[in-house]
C-alpha cells in the first residue's frame, strides 16, 4: 500500500504543466540588438521578432533599403531559431541560440550556406 501511494506521489509531484506556445513566443517579440561575426569581423545586428513569426534583420543601423526579411521559432521553450534571406533573395542565413530562463538573452552560432558561420548574441531592448 505505501508502496503505491509512493508511486502516486511521484506522479503528481513530477507533473510539470506544458507552457502554450503562443506564450512562449509573445515572450520573445520585439527589437533585440547585439552582435555576430567572426574572429575577424564581427558586426553589429539590430532584429525585430514580431507577431506571425516575422523578422526583420539590419546590419550595423536600421535601414529599411537594406533589412534583411524571414521568420523565427521557438523549440522546446529555450531553442530560438531565425532564418532570414540574403539581399539577392537566393540564399539564406541561420542563427540558431539558447534563450535565457527570462527570455532576454540569447547566444548561439550562424551559418549561411554550409562555408560560412561564426557566433552571434542578441539582448531584448
Amino acid at each position: 500500500m505505501k508502496l503505491v501511494m509512493l508511486c502516486y506521489s511521484l506522479l503528481f509531484l513530477s507533473f510539470r504543466p506544458v507552457t502554450p506556445q503562443n506564450t512562449l513566443t509573445n515572450d520573445v517579440f520585439g527589437t533585440w540588438v547585439g552582435g555576430f561575426g567572426t574572429e575577424e569581423d564581427i558586426k553589429e545586428a539590430i532584429i525585430k521578432l514580431q507577431p506571425g513569426k516575422a523578422v526583420e534583420f539590419y546590419v550595423e543601423e536600421v535601414n529599411e533599403t537594406e533589412k534583411l526579411i524571414g521568420s523565427y521559432e521557438v523549440h522546446a521553450d529555450s531553442v530560438l531559431i531565425i532564418t532570414v534571406n540574403n539581399y539577392s533573395g537566393n540564399g539564406r542565413m541561420q542563427l540558431v541560440g539558447r534563450l535565457n530562463k527570462t527570455k532576454n538573452f540569447v547566444d548561439g552560432y550562424w551559418q549561411c550556406g554550409s562555408y560560412i558561420s561564426g557566433s552571434f548574441y542578441l539582448q531584448k531592448q
